[in-house]
């Protein structure tokens, strides 16, 4: 086993805190702590070589903004601003959250990311006194924010002065370590390449002792420097990104939920969120401290169940095989179930990365097959109240021992539903394929109707057969689990590229990712081709420094009562590798050039490229697209592409 296995087992074991340091929060779009450092330095306009030490930077900082508790002030102000931004994201800590088997978190970075990601289950404990004094399990997660954070401006610690005082805190560290006495301890988004890291790890090994359970340290650059530093501490070095190490602890926890909770039904309620990620249903009967019935179902039909089975028969059935033979091919809908009197039965099976049945080969005393669909026919879809419709979609029912599910496949998309029986609730799931839909007109057809339907509206199943039709409610009127928001998006999309499309007579090819540059450029254009004019709440320009611009600009005090520009103007939209160049001018009321001073400091220098920034006092500024030069272009428009 490898250093990473043996510390997935001590925390499959529950005998591991996690301590994160600022690089566990970059990649939700925060500043590593030298980062901040080299931010502070850069608005003091100070000239430095790397490295830069936080917290010379910090004190620096504070007595170039007056000392005492003014510069303390303003440093807070500035920590605060960087780390209590929205994240870009917060997966891996919410994959991290996961894993109920890690209960105790250190850290010291001044971000919520753990908050935002365990929610009220998780105690963040900032002041000293309320860390727990006892070591051993909790029922909740707890997390000490030994360096203060933003929703607690008054425990931070930055200055040379607070970590003196946090050094010198020997009731803090008292308490630590008999909170992870009976732990190990793994450190992430710490580099030993640091030297402020490499200081902090020397202080926390020094405080907590060297009569201690194994410490881990996870870097994803390893050298054999680092290597020998992590030796040095007494670590044990492993290699890898702190996300991937996440995701890979994950599968590890995940891979023997199933197992663990056959074995202790009381962990259960705690693999529920491993469960749902990994879009796996459980049921089960708990009767006389006993599992009865344990049963594990894939919520979305395009998950299956991989199943390695060896069959060696007692007796000569060749009744059973000619059965199952059927049954494989869908020529039967009647279950049949194989026991050990006439059968050695040997089974492994995961879903989704969660083993059902252990590694090894295992013997089983009954299996039942269960065969799919028991109905199909071909529908239509129809929104309820509207001539929209998708026809020609098949519909299938399946139906199990303990759950139920219904597929609509179009020709280019999935819509499941499934439910066990046992419950009111319904998880539904929208799967447009492996690629987007080519069509922008069937694009925009199938995900209106379906956010349609998100939103409210029924759909009206009609079978081709004459038989009854049937309304599938919208999701907010019974238990439908699933998500909305992508739908929304690819309407929106659809719709966006067909006017773009309609307008400037290009055909659009739609790739499978779209960068947020690309959606924000595609929903701009789109916007101001359908309403001809867009409201903005300043712009800025430049413009070349002939006589007649130094006249409207440099004559008007800086206030126009109206605004008018209508020389060749354009705005530029990209996206799918294509730009396109609007020809628009720009008009508005009250406007304000807001850097007028500047302004007249370029003309009397006489500069040709003079830079003007405007807005309206009373908000009617707009750019519009000039008709008379917009259709002068559009008629010129004869190439189409496609990016594919």
């Amino acid at each position: 086993m490898s250093e990473f296995d043996d510390l997935c087992q001590l925390i499959a074991d529950r005998k591991v805190a996690l301590w994160a340091g600022s690089g566990f929060s970059r990649y939700a779009g925060y500043l590593l702590g030298s980062e901040f450092a080299y931010y502070l330095n850069a608005l003091l306009e100070k000239v430095a070589s790397p490295p830069l030490d936080l917290q010379v930077i910090a004190d620096r900082y504070i007595e170039e903004k007056g000392g005492g508790e003014q510069g303390r002030e303003a440093l807070i102000s500035e920590i605060i601003s960087q780390y209590s931004k929205s994240p870009t994201t917060n997966v891996i800590h919410q994959f991290l959250s996961d894993i109920w088997q890690i209960d105790c978190f250190i850290t010291t970075n001044y971000d919520t990311l753990f908050e935002s990601a365990y929610g009220e289950n998780l105690i963040s404990i900032i002041k000293d006194e309320e860390i727990p004094t006892l070591s051993g399990k909790r029922d909740n997660p707890i997390l000490l924010k030994i360096h203060g954070d933003v929703n607690n401006p008054n425990r931070i610690v930055v200055t040379t002065e607070d970590f003196k005082q946090f050094d010198e805190n020997t009731f803090l560290w008292k308490k630590i370590g008999l909170l992870l006495a009976e732990n190990s301890v793994v450190f992430i988004g710490y580099s030993l390449a640091d030297l402020n890291v490499r200081c902090l790890l020397s202080d926390i090994l020094q405080q907590l002792g060297a009569h201690r359970n194994p410490y881990y340290i996870i870097d994803s650059d390893m050298t054999p420097e680092k290597k020998k530093l992590a030796l040095d501490f007494n670590l044990i070095p492993i290699e890898m990104d702190g996300g991937d190490a996440v995701y890979k602890l994950h599968e590890y926890i995940a891979r023997n939920a199933a197992i663990d909770s056959l074995k202790n039904p009381d962990k259960i309620p705690r693999y529920k969120k491993i469960f749902q990620r990994k879009r796996v249903g459980i049921s089960y009967k708990y009767e006389n401290f006993q599992i009865k019935e344990f049963t594990v179902t894939p919520l979305f039909p395009e998950d299956k169940i991989h199943c390695s089975l060896r069959l060696e028969p007692k007796i000569n059935d060749i009744q059973f095989l000619n059965e199952l033979d059927k049954i494989s091919k869908g020529d039967v809908y009647d279950s049949l179930t194989l026991r050990s009197c006439n059968y050695e039965i040997l089974l492994r099976s995961t879903l989704n990365g969660i083993t059902l049945v252990p590694q090894s080969f295992s013997p089983l005393d009954e299996l039942t097959f269960i065969p799919h669909p028991t109905r199909q026919e071909t529908v239509d879809i129809e929104l309820s109240g509207s001539t929209l419709k998708i026809p020609d979609v098949t519909m299938k029912i399946f139906q199990g021992l303990t759950a139920f599910k219904m597929e609509f496949c179009g020709q280019d998309f999935v819509l499941s539903f499934r439910s066990l029986y046992s419950s009111t609730d319904m998880d539904v799931s929208l799967k447009t394929g492996d690629q987007r839909i080519k069509s922008i007109e069937r694009g925009r057809l199938v995900f209106t109707i379906f956010d349609e339907w998100f939103k409210g509206v029924g759909l009206d199943v009609i079978p081709s057969s004459n038989g009854v039709r049937f309304k599938i409610p919208s999701p907010d009127t019974v238990g439908v689990h699933g998500e909305s928001s992508p739908v929304e998006f690819n309407r929106h999309l659809f719709e966006y590229i067909s006017i773009i499309q309609t307008h400037l007579k290009v055909k659009i090819g739609i790739p499978e990712s779209i960068s947020e540059e690309e959606w924000l450029a595609i929903e701009d254009l789109a916007i101001l081709l359908k309403k001809k004019q867009q409201k903005i709440k300043t712009i800025s320009l430049r413009v070349h420094g002939v006589e007649q611009n130094r006249k409207l600009f440099g004559n008007c005090h800086g206030f126009m009562k109206t605004f008018s520009l209508t020389s060749d103007i354009e705005d530029k939209f990209t996206f799918f590798g294509k730009t396109f160049n609007i020809p628009i001018r720009i008009e508005g009321k009250n406007v304000r050039i807001t850097n007028y001073q500047d302004f007249l400091e370029s003309l009397d220098k006489e500069l040709d490229d003079l830079h003007v920034e405007m807005k309206s006092e009373n908000g009617m500024l707009y750019k519009k697209i000039d008709p008379k030069r917009f259709d002068a272009i559009s008629k010129k428009v004869v190439k189409y592409f496609q990016h594919v």
